[in-house]
């Protein structure tokens, strides 16, 4: 929990919004600070999470949500299962630790010369190869003549091996 995070008390916040558990939306309860009553709570930031402006700090809606609905703040990370940082719908949100949040990554780094999740090609090997990390260590699986089973193994890899894995 973040200092900011102890400055707000559970009280306080349901007293200035509502929130739907099945929708992840927030709403106003309150016209103060030119807002309306019944509107749609905050703006999303540059990394795409929801945020919402109280008492001078801004807090991410999906860490909020785990507060409303739960009454206490998240010991770890609030993962969203479904990747859409848009979507705080409660049973999309789960506190778990930062490394089981990483494992729920679906889409492949920048860095990705193929742009597929865990697959490369191995020249060395003359095929495509699944890899994965495990406790720091690589698991490679291959090579594969084609990169869509090399894909297929990744995925028995990581959903073998990675409990934050929602695939």
């Amino acid at each position: 929990m973040s200092a900011k995070e102890d400055e707000l008390s559970l009280g306080f916040l349901k007293t200035v919004l509502s929130y739907e558990p099945e929708t992840g939306l927030f709403r106003w309860l309150t016209n103060e600070g030119g807002v309306n009553i019944g509107t749609v709570a905050g703006n999303v930031n540059s990394n795409g999470y929801l945020v919402v402006g109280l008492k001078g700090a801004k807090y991410r809606q999906h860490r909020l949500a785990w507060f409303y609905h739960h009454g206490v703040w998240p010991t770890g990370t609030v993962d969203h299962r479904d990747c859409n940082r848009a979507n705080n719908s409660i049973g999309n949100l789960r506190d778990v630790p930062q490394a089981v949040n990483m494992q729920n990554q679906r889409k492949a780094t920048s860095r990705s010369a193929l742009g597929v999740l865990g697959v490369y090609w191995s020249e060395r090997r003359q095929g495509f190869m699944a890899a994965i990390s495990i406790n720091k260590k690589k698991k490679r699986r291959g090579p594969y003549k084609t990169q869509e089973r090399a894909d297929a193994a990744y995925l028995d890899l990581k959903r073998k091996f990675h409990e934050g894995c929602t695939l």
